[in-house]
């Protein structure tokens, strides 16, 4: 997925907030937390106040280690000043 213009990192918890909905994972084999692994994600979708993403994990040797799929939300801050950055 391209960037989305005016959006970047630099805006979280400034002016953008975001939060996981739903976090799932499934594992296929044995990992081993030693080793190199491969981490391949795709974004989905990215509109309306949601963006969905779905990864695979992969070994060294290229076995599928395990999957997974996030939901989250992204809310605009109404303005900077309601932000948790300003809370503190």
């Amino acid at each position: 997925m391209r960037p989305h213009s005016g959006l970047s990192q630099a805006l979280a918890h400034v002016s953008l907030s975001t939060g996981p909905l739903k976090t799932d994972i499934n594992f296929h084999d044995d990992v081993d937390v030693s080793q190199w692994m491969l981490y391949v994600n795709d974004a989905v979708y990215a509109g309306r106040g949601q963006a969905q993403g779905i990864g695979k994990i992969f070994a060294i040797d290229g076995r599928l280690l395990a999957t997974y799929s996030v939901h989250t939300m992204i809310r605009d801050f109404s303005s900077p000043s309601n932000s948790a950055h300003n809370a503190m």
